[in-house]
């Protein structure tokens, strides 16, 4: 997609990877104007969605501050939700109601660790 800002009939190339960028981020868009590859009134819509949770004035206009939204909300949907499934079980096998697990993408160096990779909240 070029740098150019897209905006109301603007037509091409640009305007299609545009739509389906913008379905594939969940918003929709009317299926005649991604066939005729035409900004109108539905990928006004959709482009003001997409502005709006992202926090910038809706415009409706297509401009580098929303590629960058657009870019970065992509990014963050091509990865699951992290998601933890099974039960927690003490070392005699009753189950471990009390505990407290917290799923972390980062490391946590100044935790105590209980042994290599595990760390602990207790003090």
């Amino acid at each position: 997609m070029s740098d150019l800002e897209l905006g109301l009939n603007s037509r091409g190339d640009d305007v299609r990877a545009l739509q389906v960028d913008l379905r594939r981020f969940g918003v929709l868009v009317p299926g005649f104007e991604v066939s005729e590859a035409v900004f109108g009134a539905g990928t006004q819509a959709a482009v003001r969605q997409l502005q709006a949770s992202a926090g910038l004035e809706p415009s409706g206009v297509f401009d580098a501050h929303a590629r960058e939204a657009l870019d970065q909300a992509l990014r963050v949907a091509q990865y699951p939700t992290p998601r933890v499934e099974g039960r927690l079980l003490t070392e005699w096998g009753s189950p471990a109601g009390w505990a407290t697990i917290r799923l972390c993408r980062e490391a946590r160096d100044h935790l105590p660790r209980d042994r290599p990779g595990i760390w602990s909240t207790r003090p």
